[in-house]
């Protein structure tokens, strides 16, 4: 059983409250992110202009789920 390491080195008291730290000089600054808060969107969306973009269609294969419909009833 050579592959087994030898862990004495490590002292779990000494280690245990070691904390290390990340440099985030390199990392993007996060400002502008929200936080939450519910904002109104008064003034910034017009009432009239909701659901303007809504597109109705009728299903590819609706006349033949009909024929099969009547044909099993």
């Amino acid at each position: 059983m050579s592959g087994k390491r030898d862990l004495s080195g490590y002292n779990y008291a000494a280690i245990s409250s070691l904390v290390l730290t990340a440099d985030r000089s390199a990392l993007p600054r996060r400002d502008k992110e929200p936080d939450g808060a519910p904002t109104s969107l008064a003034g910034r969306i017009d009432p009239r202009e909701m659901g303007s973009r809504v597109q109705r269609e009728v299903p590819k294969d609706l006349e033949k789920k009909k024929k099969k419909g009547r044909g099993q009833g």
